[in-house]
């Protein structure tokens, strides 16, 4: 079975962190494009995670006990409790992943709103730059 490894994720999160440091200018940090399209990359990878995940645990909240004895049915009973909270971790880690592409993409829309609006400024001004800069 595939699982998450929370402290491989985490790992991961670090690298990535280190290679997306945004572009500072005094003392403000700014995100462009390109950042902001990689960190959403970064956050639908983990979404494909978290559904390997949720797809091969499918079966963890629902364990037969081998025996009929008592022990068998508790230690089954136990499991899929156990199963249960795990299934449920791994859904609201889906939903908050899919949360964060959600704000990634309206600020995706923004920046590039944003950059075509200059860029048609531009190139409706009077500038002897008509061709941009």
């Amino acid at each position: 079975m595939v699982f998450v490894d929370r402290q491989a994720g985490e790992e991961a999160w670090k690298q990535t962190a280190t290679s997306l440091q945004p572009s500072s200018t005094s003392g403000h940090f700014v995100y462009d494009k390109h950042h902001l399209t990689a960190i959403r990359q970064k956050w639908a990878e983990l979404i494909s995670h978290y559904n390997a995940s949720i797809v091969a645990s499918t079966e963890m909240d629902s364990v037969d006990g081998p025996g009929a004895d008592y022990a068998s049915r508790g230690h089954a009973a136990d499991a899929n409790i156990s199963g249960t909270a795990y299934s449920q971790s791994l859904n609201a880690s889906l939903e908050y992943c899919t949360n964060q592409i959600a704000k990634y993409d309206k600020v995706l829309g923004i920046v590039v709103d944003t950059d075509e609006e200059h860029h048609r400024k531009i190139q409706q001004s009077g500038s002897p730059l008509d061709g941009g800069i």
